[in-house]
C-alpha cells in the first residue's frame, strides 16, 4: 500500500440504550438530589439574609457556609465536589 494515497475513513456510530436496575438508578439519582438540596439550601440562606437583614451574600461567603453543612449531611460527603 502506498502511504501517499488517501484512504477514505469510514466512521461508525454505536448507540447503547442504558437500562439501569432500580439500585443503579438510585445511585445515578443521588448526586442530582444532593445537588438540588444544596442549591435550595443556598437559595434559602440568601433569601433569608436579604429579607431579615438586607444583606447580600457573596459567593465566597456562601461557599464557606456550605462547607459547614457536610458533617451534618453525610450524603454531601459521598458526592464529588465537581458535581456540587
Amino acid at each position: 500500500m502506498n502511504p501517499t494515497t488517501c484512504d477514505p475513513v469510514i466512521l461508525t456510530t454505536v448507540v447503547y440504550k442504558l437500562r439501569p436496575s432500580k439500585a443503579q438508578l438510585r445511585l445515578l439519582e443521588e448526586p442530582l438530589e444532593t445537588r438540588r438540596w444544596r442549591s435550595n439550601q443556598a437559595l434559602a440562606a440568601r433569601k433569608t439574609a436579604w429579607q431579615e437583614r438586607r444583606e447580600s451574600r457573596s459567593c465566597a461567603d456562601q461557599c464557606r457556609w456550605l462547607t459547614t453543612l457536610t458533617p451534618d449531611h453525610p450524603t454531601l460527603a459521598t458526592v464529588h465536589s465537581h458535581v456540587l
